[in-house]
């Protein structure tokens, strides 16, 4: 009779380990065996291997500002079209991440910036990517390509030939004035968890576009309004964009004072966390309460009161009546006082140059 699986190893609180210990592994090894999985012994020599923090390299698609416009992780796609888990990102020496599928001539990890299913032309010969040669990237078609080109641009505007794929040390990016781990990541790097196979993830906040997270301020050494003339077409950024890097940044926060300093002091930085977003609503300061919260992160602050909670009645009806008054002003034409995210908002729908105006007046 064939084996059964208990409800107990599908369900309940054991079920997410499970979860966990595949995607680990999936993002360790990828399709490098197919089918077959790795022995045990060579698999947890891997994971040993993967847990050594100093040893780590981050990989970055870089503009020709220098902006890390996206972080490579595990499943970023290579020119050779398999994924960054399938190169072999242990090479920290060489810093040589050559492809380790059968058969595959890539020599050195290059991010190919598609999502999905998209592809991406040569402007030279018109024909995918993929026709064209991993190693020298030139075409396989009968034409005369010398290697592959393209007019595609970022999020930064700048096209794909004007990036480049950046392999750095810790030490490299430090020493350039540049974001390394969250304390939370380092943290986990600390307790035995794989990080080298991370490319450059450092936190909640990778997930974002470089464009992206300098506009809202959380990426080192590029001012807001720099990077905001920088662009070439000034309605390319995204306002949307921006609030989700800034979320990110939070998270980032919140994650590193809870898994570092304690449940309290998480508690307390998602506090002013949640203090600063109101200040955003209301139209009120705009950075008191992410530093209060940054201090909690970085352990300069053991004790932050929390804010009072507002007087729940008497409060949601003066807000009401003062949404009310703003609605019936507005439409009677006078001038009023609205919320930044709803000013940023109104701009938008009124024209894109707008939208850049107040993105700028944001950070002054």
């Amino acid at each position: 009779m064939a084996d059964v699986i208990s409800i107990g190893q599908t369900h309940g609180p054991s079920a997410g380990n499970h979860v966990d210990a595949y995607m680990e592994y999936r993002n360790l090894v990828g399709d490098l065996y197919g089918e077959r999985l790795l022995p045990e012994a060579e698999y947890e020599k891997l994971r040993k291997r993967a847990a050594d923090g100093s040893k780590r390299l981050y990989v970055n698609y870089r503009n020709s500002m220098g902006l890390d416009c996206r972080a490579v992780g595990p499943a970023s796609k290579c020119f050779c079209g398999h994924r960054y888990r399938e190169h072999d990102w242990l090479q920290y020496d060489t810093k040589k991440l050559s492809c380790k599928m059968r058969g595959c001539p890539c020599a050195c990890f290059n991010l190919m910036p598609v999502r999905g299913s998209a592809d991406m032309r040569c402007s030279k010969c018109k024909h995918s990517y993929t026709e064209h040669h991993a190693g020298n990237k030139r075409c396989g078609k009968s034409c005369k390509c010398p290697g592959f080109a393209s007019s595609v641009s970022c999020s930064c505007t700048r096209s794909y030939d004007e990036h480049a794929t950046v392999i750095e040390t810790k030490d490299e990016r430090v020493q350039a004035g540049r974001s390394v781990d969250e304390g939370w990541m380092q943290q986990a790097g600390q307790q035995g968890l794989p990080v080298c196979h991370l490319g450059g993830i450092i936190g909640h906040v990778s997930l974002a576009d470089g464009v992206d997270r300098a506009m809202a301020g959380v990426e080192p050494g590029f001012a807001p309004q720099d990077v905001a003339d920088s662009l070439r077409d000034p309605t390319a950024a995204s306002y949307g964009g921006l609030l989700f890097a800034e979320r990110m940044a939070q998270h980032d926060i919140v994650s590193t004072a809870t898994h570092v300093h304690g449940r309290q002091a998480g508690f307390q930085a998602q506090a002013q966390v949640q203090d600063y977003n109101r200040g955003l609503r209301d139209g009120r300061g705009l950075t008191g309460g992410m530093n209060a919260a940054r201090g909690i992160a970085d352990g300069n602050q053991t004790r932050v009161s929390r804010p009072a909670p507002p007087d729940n009645r008497r409060q949601r009806t003066s807000s009401s009546s003062q949404r009310s008054a703003a609605s019936s002003s507005s439409r009677g034409g006078n001038t009023t006082v609205v919320p930044l995210g709803r000013r940023l908002g109104g701009a938008r729908a009124n024209s894109q140059e707008a939208v850049r105006a107040a993105r700028l007046a944001k950070f002054g």
